[in-house]
């Protein structure tokens, strides 16, 4: 589920050059099933987010996120983990 403003970077946009060879080659993103991606979240290349995970609003994640876990902040880190989501609402 991607929520409002997601960004998913497999390159950074631009090229690296040392010694006129590039240093920054792009990466896959791989995302697992049933993933929630909150508001303004940036998923950067190289990543993969475990099934059933979380990540919270205005995170940017650099590293993967294992299954069934929150990932917040910027850099993202893991807060918590077994964790499951569900789409219904119980409030």
């Amino acid at each position: 589920m991607f929520s409002r403003n997601v960004k998913i970077m497999t390159s950074d946009g631009h090229d690296i050059l040392e010694n006129s060879k590039r240093i920054n080659y792009a990466k896959d993103i791989n995302i697992g099933n049933h993933v929630w991606l909150a508001d303004n979240t940036t998923i950067l290349k190289g990543v993969t987010i475990g099934d059933n995970s979380i990540i919270g609003i205005n995170s940017t994640v650099t590293k993967s996120v294992p299954i069934n876990s929150i990932a917040a902040g910027n850099p993202a880190k893991v807060v918590k983990s077994s964790i499951y989501w569900e789409e219904t609402l119980t409030y």
